[in-house]
């Protein structure tokens, strides 16, 4: 099992406790406050649930979308103050991806003082596309929370979606592919500009075994 740790300058690993089961951290505020992570809250090591972590109230469950059984953090998705997490939310009998792809809804969750999912909603879906949407997989948040991207499938990118970004209110908007190609599929790596307007991100078609990486920026997408 994996037991996740904090490291602090002066060298010394924090045990996050490894007692709640296999657990792993994919996000960081800038001061090193607050950690976000997942853990395995069931004796099947699938799903997983998110939790937000600081050294003096420890983990915080932070729950589920309604009818989902698991959730993660996107790999970067903390905001610099560790109020704002982007994350994905599934349930593990219709998503094959465990939190990628298919049967997955992105979210934006925003701490409020509170401990977990608190009444009033601070777990929040984001927008599927208007165009046949289905499923949507958060990948990066701006620094501030500010703005959001992810993949979510349409109509015209029905089986493994095109890339999407969110603004602070929820809505979306659609970016395209770098492929017009079907079976071009992203995966769960990506990077932005603090404001949004330049994402790397990488993929790959069904017909070769390497990712490629990309970048969109005003001028399109750049291979």
């Amino acid at each position: 099992l994996r037991d996740p740790v904090v490291w602090t300058n002066n060298g010394a690993p924090t045990s996050l406790g490894s007692s709640i089961g296999n657990t792993g951290v994919n996000g960081l505020s800038a001061g090193g406050t607050v950690a976000y992570g997942f853990y395995t809250y069931t004796s099947t090591n699938n799903p997983f649930q998110a939790f937000r972590y600081t050294s003096g109230g420890g983990i915080a469950p932070l729950g589920f979308l309604s009818g989902d059984d698991g959730s993660v953090p996107a790999a970067h998705g903390v905001s610099t103050d560790g109020t704002v997490m982007l994350g994905n939310s599934y349930n593990s009998a219709n998503s094959p991806g465990g939190g990628f792809g298919p049967g997955t809804r992105a979210f934006r969750y925003t701490y409020s003082g509170t401990t977990g999912n608190a009444p009033g909603g601070n777990m929040i879906a984001l927008a599927l596309l208007s165009a046949g949407g289905t499923w949507n997989t958060a990948l990066v948040m701006t620094p501030d929370g500010s703005k959001a991207i992810g993949v979510a499938n349409s109509t015209g990118f029905f089986a493994n979606g095109q890339l999407v970004s969110w603004d602070s209110g929820g809505a979306v908007t659609a970016l395209g592919s770098p492929s017009s190609d079907p079976t071009f599929g992203f995966n769960n790596l990506a990077g932005v500009s603090p404001d949004g307007s330049v994402v790397v991100v990488s993929g790959s078609l069904s017909t070769d075994p390497y990712n490629h990486a990309y970048i969109r920026n005003s001028a399109g997408w750049l291979d």
